[in-house]
């Protein structure tokens, strides 16, 4: 066998060349915090795209700052006695940074309520402590953050204004930012009578320049046309009838330049969109996928040819499966994306590595964040240079990793489905020897992290 001599560059995710359009997965963080949700944004003003990351019912988040081409250095924020449920990015205070907005509890609280809180940033990625935002006492609100259209100038006068829906007393509402963030007393688009809470979100469907109000309670799709001021028509209803809260978006799905609706109903198979004609008016629900397939859905344009594809996680076939959308929103039958994983956050920009197209965030089976590079083909920069010898590779019975120093380090060996699946803490040898009894023949990644520095490198073993 020949030996190979690999030069790692420090915080260089992948450097392996797949047939298939995303790479192997990249590990972000080990499973001692399990992501529920996360975002994405450029929170030091350094250009690329950092991580924010919620651990449902912690009391800190986690930031993950991109260090160039998708490697993380990840720094936790406590939050005050504040247990988090969800958690993204939004400027807040309008000053052109990532703020932080949560939702969850002052567990210490009476009443207990569930607010909104918010951490500024000072433009470096440094935060203040939470404030209260929006608080919501004596009752529980629900809302779509993957949409994050919650926060919209309601009445025109230039702020961001509120909306949401309480589960408590069954309403949807809206509440007017006064200035200097500080909202005033909520002011009724609905009462949803015997429904549960509803996921609310604000899109301006008739084009007439204010913003509108869709909802998805526990039996209808509805949206209300802003007549001005802060003034509301009676609901269109889209859907009614199907039990089970559903999950939305708001896109132009059919390429014609306005705002479509597409929903899927309490995470079965049915996946439905509605045609805008540009004023407002909806057709009938057109069926995305009819292949019986039951999971939580986002999209993405997947394939970069200008119009938004389907996402699907689907546990009963362990799989990410994908519905192209071949135009004017006709979509294929679903295909098998990515193996092995089920789980998909749902971040507005998730470009990783700056290489100009989407990048997936998911979770694995040991509760650890990876990410998946739409295109494997990547350019390295030559920055912290760090001679590696691994050999042989591809390995037939054992591989040897030479180091030049004995720095501490934690190595590990990535299976293509992100399990780690050998682990060494604290190892401070020159050279490391790994066996093939530990492992199946396949593509793995070796991950090197040094310090505040990971770096990896692809391992075949025949």
């Amino acid at each position: 066998m020949k030996n190979v001599f690999i030069l790692l560059f420090g915080f260089f995710p992948i450097l392996s060349s797949v047939s298939q359009d995303f790479g192997s997965p990249v590990l972000i963080n080990d499973n001692d915090y399990v992501e529920h949700s996360m975002d994405c944004s450029d929170l030091d003003g350094d250009d690329d795209i950092d991580l924010l990351s919620v651990q449902m019912g912690a009391y800190s988040i986690r930031i993950y700052e991109n260090e160039g081409f998708g490697g993380f250095l990840s720094y936790q924020i406590e939050t005050e006695g504040f247990q988090v449920l969800m958690g993204y990015f939004l400027d807040v205070d309008k000053d052109n940074d990532a703020d932080i907005i949560l939702y969850g509890s002052f567990t210490d609280k009476e009443p207990m309520g569930f607010p909104l809180v918010y951490l500024l940033n000072d433009g470096a990625g440094s935060f203040d402590v939470p404030t209260e935002l929006v608080e919501f006492e004596g009752g529980t609100f629900s809302m779509s953050l993957s949409d994050r259209e919650v926060f919209i100038d309601i009445d025109l006068d230039g702020d961001k204004d509120f909306i949401g829906s309480n589960a408590f007393d069954a309403t949807i509402y809206w509440q007017e930012n006064q200035g200097d963030l500080i909202f005033g007393e909520s002011q009724l688009i609905d009462d949803m009578l015997f429904q549960s809470s509803a996921l609310v979100g604000g899109y301006d469907l008739d084009n007439d320049g204010d913003f509108d109000v869709v909802s998805s309670s526990s039996s209808e799709l509805v949206w209300y046309e802003n007549l001005g001021s802060g003034n509301f028509d009676e609901k269109v209803i889209l859907r009614y009838g199907i039990e089970g809260i559903s999950s939305f978006y708001v896109m132009d799905m059919d390429g014609d330049s306005d705002l479509d609706v597409i929903e899927q109903v309490n995470l079965t198979s049915h996946i439905l969109w509605y045609a805008n004609d540009g004023e407002g008016n909806f057709g009938y629900g057109q069926v995305v996928n009819d292949d019986g397939l039951d999971g939580h859905f986002i999209l993405m344009d997947i394939d970069a040819d200008d119009d938004l594809d389907v996402l699907i996680g689907i546990d009963s076939e362990d799989g990410i499966y994908w519905c192209e959308n071949i135009g004017s929103g006709n979509f294929t039958n679903s295909e098998l994306l990515i193996e092995g994983i089920t789980i998909l956050f749902d971040p507005l920009n998730s470009d990783l590595d700056g290489d100009g197209d989407v990048d997936l965030l998911s979770r694995n089976d040991m509760l650890e964040a990876i990410w998946f590079d739409a295109d494997s083909e990547l350019t390295l920069n030559e920055i912290d240079v760090e001679e590696i010898l691994l050999y042989p590779n591809p390995m037939t019975e054992s591989c040897t990793v030479h180091f030049k120093d004995n720095a501490l380090r934690t190595v590990s060996i990535i299976d293509n489905l992100g399990r780690r699946r050998v682990h060494l803490k604290g190892v401070h040898e020159k050279e490391i020897e790994f066996f093939k009894r530990d492992l199946e023949s396949g593509r793995y990644q070796i991950l090197i992290s040094q310090e505040d520095s990971s770096i990896s490198c692809p391992l075949i073993i025949e």
